[in-house]
C-alpha cells in the first residue's frame, strides 16, 4: 500500500465502475435466486430432493457472481499503486509537476494542504479511474459558477518504477455575449516517477 500521503476526508462524489458492477451482477444474480425459491414454493416442492436442487441452484448462481467479480478486479495485470510523481510538457512547451496517487486502480490527484502536508483530491464532482491489461485510465470533472472542466489521464506501466502519461484538459466558460460556451485546453505527455525510487 502507498505511504507517506496524509489522508483528509473531503466529500467524495466519485464513482467506481467497478463497484457498481459488481452490486449490479449481485442484485441481479439475488433476484434470480428468489424467482428459483418462489417457483418452488409456488408448486409446493418440499421434499428432500427439492431442497438439494434449490441448494445447488443457488450454489451455482453465487459462483457465477463470484467469477464475475474476480474477473473485472483481474483485468488490471499490472500493479500501479504508490505514489508517482513526474514533469509533464504541454503541447505549447509549458511544463508543470503532476503527482498522482495509486491505490487499487484507484486514482486520486494529490494537493497540499495548509499545513504544507500533501494530501489527497477527493472534492471533484466526479472521479473515475479503471484499469485493463498495461493500462489505467483516470478521469476527473469540476464545475463551478460560469466554468467546467475536465482532466483525462491515461497512463501506462513501463516498469515498476516508471509510468508514462497522456494527459488532456479541457475547459469551457459560459459565453456573455451569446446562449453557448467558449472553451479551450490542451494536451501534455510525461513520464512519472514512483517515489522511493532512485535512479
Amino acid at each position: 500500500m502507498p505511504s507517506a500521503l496524509l489522508i483528509e476526508e473531503y466529500p467524495q462524489r466519485g464513482i467506481s465502475f467497478r463497484a457498481i458492477s459488481s452490486q449490479i451482477c449481485w442484485i441481479l444474480l439475488k433476484k434470480d435466486a428468489d424467482l428459483f425459491s418462489l417457483f418452488f414454493d409456488t408448486f409446493k416442492f418440499s421434499n428432500q430432493r427439492t431442497t438439494i436442487m434449490k441448494t445447488s441452484i443457488s450454489l451455482i448462481l453465487m459462483s457465477v457472481g463470484l467469477i464475475f467479480g474476480l474477473h473485472t478486479s483481474s483485468a488490471q495485470v499490472r500493479d500501479f499503486d504508490g505514489i508517482w510523481s513526474g514533469t509533464m510538457t504541454a503541447d505549447d512547451g509549458d511544463k508543470f509537476s503532476l503527482t498522482l496517487y495509486i491505490e487499487d486502480n484507484t486514482v486520486y490527484s494529490v494537493t497540499t494542504n495548509d499545513a504544507g502536508e500533501r494530501v489527497k483530491v477527493l472534492s471533484q464532482d466526479v472521479s473515475w479511474s479503471d484499469g485493463e491489461g498495461e493500462q489505467l485510465t483516470f478521469i476527473w470533472m469540476n464545475t463551478g459558477g460560469v466554468w467546467t472542466e475536465t482532466q483525462m489521464h491515461s497512463l501506462v506501466w513501463i516498469n515498476e518504477n516508471e509510468l508514462s502519461v497522456y494527459h488532456y484538459r479541457h475547459v469551457s466558460n459560459k459565453s456573455d455575449s451569446f446562449d453557448g460556451n467558449t472553451d479551450w485546453g490542451y494536451a501534455s505527455e510525461g513520464l512519472l516517477v514512483k517515489e522511493g525510487h532512485h535512479h
